[in-house]
């Protein structure tokens, strides 16, 4: 009687589900450091270019906002081109040009990121007062119609260009701006449609956003790279509203940032 030859590397029964099981959870236990470092690593990163070392007790919290808000506002008004405003305290999305609003609208709804709140407010007053430089858009709508255009050279001559599209408006318009300090920016059209439909499209897009992140951070984990968080602040407006501003704005914009 032959007995087989038994290999040392031959793994017993259920031997491959059990090491399945260990690396589902090394990689979860992964994702989870992720998540939970990410945004304490872009809070240092943000707290890392003070220039100024403001550091104010709760009760003056605002005036620092507003203080960074109206140096920021100072900045963007030795701008030539066209700079985007955003205020939440006002509630208003605005377009100016050397220190002058020229248009603006109401902010119909926004969801900020929770990071962005509970951040000190010696970092907000540091990472906000000055306009944030765009480095990436990606939008939805066209920059049409597509003429040859002389820059505004005031606000009289940027209001004439701020006018109804010549085409239809883009239903659920979005506008996604990447700034130079790691946000992300969404701007989108208001949505008309029923409770029902806009609670189904929030959920849709919140497991989107959910399904898309662990997505990201997997994948880096298989190539060896870090996950990169990135704060978002949502922004809804009237579409008319948007499709005027994003037509009405350079390719990559100055942002100031109020909340």
């Amino acid at each position: 009687m032959i007995l087989p030859e038994l290999s040392p590397f031959k793994m017993k029964p259920g031997s491959l589900k059990k090491l399945a099981l260990v690396f589902l959870a090394i990689v979860f236990a992964l994702v989870l450091v992720q998540l939970i470092t990410a945004p304490y690593k872009v809070n240092k990163q943000w707290q890392g270019v003070n220039t100024e070392n403001y550091d104010y007790e709760h009760p003056q919290d605002s005036l620092v906002r507003h203080l960074a808000y109206l140096r920021a506002l100072d900045i963007g008004s030795t701008q030539d081109s066209i700079y985007l405003i955003i205020s939440l305290p006002d509630s208003s999305v605005s377009i100016a040009i050397n220190g002058v609003k020229f248009y603006s609208t109401h902010i119909d709804e926004y969801d900020i990121d929770n990071f962005l709140t509970s951040i000190s407010t010696s970092t907000v007053f540091n990472q906000f007062q000055r306009p944030l430089h765009s480095k990436e858009v990606a939008a939805t709508i066209i920059k049409e119609p597509i003429k040859v255009k002389i820059a505004p050279k005031n606000a009289e001559e940027a209001a004439k260009m701020v006018t109804l599209p010549d085409s239809t408006i883009f239903e659920n318009a979005i506008i996604n701006y990447a700034t130079e300090n790691g946000m992300l920016l969404t701007l989108e059209g208001s949505n008309t449609e029923g409770w029902f439909i806009q609670s189904w499209n929030q959920l849709i897009d919140r497991l989107t956003s959910i399904t898309a992140t662990a997505y990201r951070i997997v994948v880096g984990i298989v190539h060896f790279e870090i996950y990169e968080y990135q704060p978002e602040l949502t922004i809804k407006i009237d579409n008319v509203a948007l499709t005027s501003i994003y037509r009405a704005l350079p390719k990559e914009p100055q942002i100031v940032i109020y909340f």
